[in-house]
């Protein structure tokens, strides 16, 4: 679970922004809201952000983005002398030259947790864990390199701490080194990063062949995915998985590169060429009543972008984990992207507490009944290219106000204006 995520210097963010999934005192739709020993009125389980073109929503999702990676690779994708790969602003003078900071404050075990780095290209110049399991904050390591002692270890972090340390390079995270070297407690917060965390920002990029293999290992997945695809009203009536043996050239040139691949990587992959090309199938009721199967690259962007959706975001329902989508709109209808969001707000579908943070211009979900005031997050950049973030609820709004009006008239900022006329706009208003 998500509480709070700031990014400080990262692509268009200068200043630090934050967005926070703590639910504020809103009387709207409480019963949707996040139980949680750590807030008063609980969590929010979904955050949407709007703004207009290149205002930085999507760029505040890379940043969560890149700091789940550099928490899962810093210490086994890197050398010594290799740089660390941040993305500063690059629109003054100065940022160029700063350090980018990555906080994130999640709840993992039912333990509240911040873990923090600030990063420059030539090393991590600080890095910290603080835990809360009794709400005061507990120091269980802090890192800083103009310091006197480079490293600080609490009482309560248990582990070979300082063998770890003296392992971890100066680009690496000591959460990532320790992770490598199996520590009890940071490998479990290395595995909430990956495994918690499922970041989709590509729409429509997985595969036909590793979407099959992952719903052909998994029936009830396959079976729920089948269903849901029928509720969306998308013609759709089974899936069928269909395997066809490689040839034996295209299987020898294969094996080649996976030879290639395992020793540039070492231990880190271990894989043999498939045996069998795996694809999928989809079938739809045809005018006889008959099923008829059609090939998963002959449907529309938008069952494609559903499908290949579905089995993250069933996972993510399922085992309570934090879904992050860029654009969710992009090849979905409205009333489709409106029954995904609900899929969240629904104790009922939403049992264990997942969470889901997106960003879309679709003003249509900004329609009654759906999102809290404080779940819409809106992003504008100011005259010097600097995004900045913050909440609806942060202006003075009524829960009867029609906020995708409000939101279309630029009461709120975050909408873009043509500085100059279309071509053919005669300027008058229709």
């Amino acid at each position: 679970m998500l509480l709070n995520f700031t990014a400080e210097n990262f692509r268009s963010i200068r200043d630090a922004a934050s967005a926070n999934l703590v639910a504020s005192a809103l009387i709207e739709q409480r019963e949707s809201l996040i139980t949680s020993r750590y807030t008063k009125y609980g969590v929010l389980p979904v955050a949407a952000f709007y703004g207009g073109n290149a205002s930085g929503k999507s760029n505040f999702l890379e940043a969560l983005a890149f700091m789940r990676s550099v928490v899962l690779h810093s210490f086994q994708h890197g050398d010594a002398d290799a740089a660390i790969p941040i993305k500063p602003f690059l629109l003054d003078d100065h940022s160029h030259a700063k350090p980018s900071t990555f906080v994130l404050d999640f709840v993992m075990q039912d333990v509240r947790y911040q873990l923090g780095f600030t990063l420059s290209h030539d090393c991590v110049r600080e890095e910290w864990l603080y835990a809360y399991p009794k709400r005061s904050q507990q120091v269980l390591y802090h890192r800083r390199v103009d310091a006197d002692s480079a490293y600080y270890f609490g009482r309560s972090l248990a582990g070979n701490n300082r063998q770890i340390q003296s392992i971890t390079r100066a680009n690496a995270l000591f959460l990532s080194t320790a992770a490598a070297s199996a520590h009890p407690l940071l490998t479990q917060v290395w595995h909430f990063f990956k495994d918690q965390l499922v970041l989709n920002l590509s729409p429509g990029s997985a595969s036909n062949a590793r979407l099959a293999r992952e719903l052909a290992n998994n029936e009830s997945l396959l079976a729920e995915a089948v269903k849901y695809l029928a509720m969306a009203d998308t013609g759709i009536s089974d899936v069928r998985i269909t395997d066809k043996p490689i040839p034996q050239v295209t299987k020898a040139k294969l094996s080649e590169l996976y030879e290639v691949i395992g020793k540039l990587a070492g231990d880190h992959i271990k894989s043999e060429a498939p045996e069998v090309d795996r694809t999928i199938e989809l079938g739809h009721n045809s005018v006889n009543g008959m099923v008829r199967y059609l090939d998963f690259d002959d449907e529309s962007l938008g069952t494609k972008y559903l499908f290949t959706l579905l089995p993250a975001l069933l996972t993510t329902l399922d085992e309570g984990k934090v879904l992050v989508l860029d654009e969710i709109t992009i090849s979905l209808h409205t009333h489709l992207a409106r029954g995904l969001v609900k899929l969240f707000k629904n104790k009922q579908t939403n049992p264990h507490g997942a969470q889901l943070l997106f960003s879309t211009h679709d003003t249509n979900l900004l329609g009654p009944g759906l999102l809290r005031r404080d779940e819409v997050w809106l992003t504008e950049k100011s005259d010097q290219g600097v995004t900045m973030l913050g909440p609806l609820s942060d202006y003075k709004t009524k829960i009867t106000d029609n906020i995708e009006r409000g939101y279309l008239q630029g009461r709120f900022g975050a909408v873009p204006y043509l500085r100059g006329k279309l071509r053919g706009d005669s300027g008058e208003p229709s």
